[in-house]
């Protein structure tokens, strides 16, 4: 008796699977620093969560921080570049799952509390919710590397199987 139904149908399985795994992908490929400097954007912009304005520092503090602004230089692998809280190379993607990934703060330290002091809003400091991933440009950013990664699995898989 014939055996019915696509052959190679394991095969067909395993790949259709494998289309949704894209972590491995998004962890290799550059473009998930688009998402990283959206995220940077939009926290120096002054937004948190959904894009909201962050809440505005005391007066005091404000007037301190302006006054401090570009004195504090720090010296990144020898060379005299200031670094900020926000800069790139504080950021890391980790792979979670074949489809599950998270962006993740690496800076310690003073620079690491100071950090979780303004994100969490610690103390007498304001929450400024900076490390998060649901601000507009931030989710366009997501939308456009997805689609991106997708498009391109979706032309193997096309060319493989051809068109249904």
């Amino acid at each position: 008796m014939a055996r019915s139904g696509l052959q190679g149908e394991k095969q067909f399985i395993e790949d259709v699977e494998e289309y949704g795994n894209i972590g491995p992908n998004f962890i290799r490929g550059r473009s998930k620093n688009k998402i990283t400097k959206a995220l940077i954007d939009e926290a120096e912009a002054g937004h948190g969560r959904g894009g909201k304005p962050y809440q505005p520092y005391s007066e005091a503090y404000d007037k301190i921080k302006k006054r401090q602004s570009g004195q504090r230089r720090k010296f990144m692998y020898g060379i005299g570049k200031g670094r900020h809280m926000l800069d790139m190379t504080n950021f890391r993607w980790q792979l979670e799952g074949p489809s599950e990934v998270s962006l993740v703060w690496t800076s310690s330290g003073k620079q690491g509390d100071y950090a979780r002091v303004h994100n969490e809003g610690l103390g007498n400091m304001p929450k400024r919710e900076w490390m998060q991933l649901e601000s507009p440009k931030t989710l366009d950013a997501i939308d456009s590397v997805l689609q991106g990664i997708l498009a391109v699995r979706a032309e193997k898989f096309t060319r493989k199987y051809g068109k249904f």
